[in-house]
């Protein structure tokens, strides 16, 4: 399994404002989840070593994905709701994305609930906030290496999760489904903290695009319990 490889090289005057941009953007979210009480480290160095080497199309996509996912928190924010209402703040992103959830989908999420979104290609386009308790990565991580050398997950899992996708992209499930999944461990492969989440997967819903009806994308509702907590380094912030 790939790790982090150390970065080096400096950015280029060709990607420098884009460096710039994406570090405003992860020290705005960092700002966010401090004004909620939830540490978000936007990166390690403020060179940003690790953005600044990644090609200039995976670049455009992060700052694109990470206006968006700002966007999300201001319009829950001006609707006068907690980032860390999950119903609403998900109900911002839906709205954002121009996607339409099953009609029995909000029932099943509670106050403990964890919402995530992948689209097609298995990216995570949006997490609830309290996604950020269970991770000790930063913005600059998140964004620029694969998650499979970012996380562990028992294989079972990720292969339950493929065949899942498949079927909801397919057509089969146009209902919420029930996960009868166990709980399993997620391990952090290169943070500094090296979290260990015992993670419960307990349903998944296709979301539909507004006006084609097709499954844009799906959305998985789950727990996380962080199993060796320590104080998130934050020192990318300085």
């Amino acid at each position: 399994m790939q790790v982090l490889a150390s970065v080096t090289s400096q950015p280029t005057k060709s990607n420098l404002s884009a460096v710039v941009r994406f570090r405003e953007l992860a020290m705005r979210l960092s700002q966010l989840g401090a004004s909620v009480g939830v540490n978000i480290a936007p990166f390690s160095d403020q060179s940003l070593p690790h953005f600044a080497n990644i090609p200039t199309e995976r670049q455009n996509f992060a700052i694109d994905d990470l206006q968006r996912y700002l966007s999300i928190c201001e319009d829950t924010i001006n609707r006068g709701h907690s980032l860390k209402n999950a119903p609403q703040f998900l109900w911002s992103a839906l709205k954002k994305f121009g996607f339409r959830p099953t009609s029995d989908f909000f029932q099943y999420i509670d106050s403990e609930s964890m919402i995530e979104i992948h689209n097609r290609e298995f990216q995570q386009i949006f997490r609830t906030f309290n996604f950020y308790e269970c991770c000790s990565y930063t913005i600059e991580d998140l964004y620029c290496f694969p998650w499979t050398s970012l996380y562990r997950h028992e294989s079972h899992i990720e292969t339950n999760l493929i065949i899942l996708a498949a079927e909801m992209y397919g057509g089969k499930h146009s209902a919420t489904k029930k996960l009868d999944w166990p709980i399993h461990m997620i391990e952090e492969l290169s943070s500094k903290n090296k979290y260990v989440i015992s993670a419960h997967m307990k349903y998944c819903s296709p979301l539909f695009e507004e006006g084609t009806g097709v499954v844009g994308a799906t959305a998985i509702i789950e727990t996380g319990t962080v199993l060796n907590p320590r104080r998130l380094n934050l020192e990318g912030m300085a």
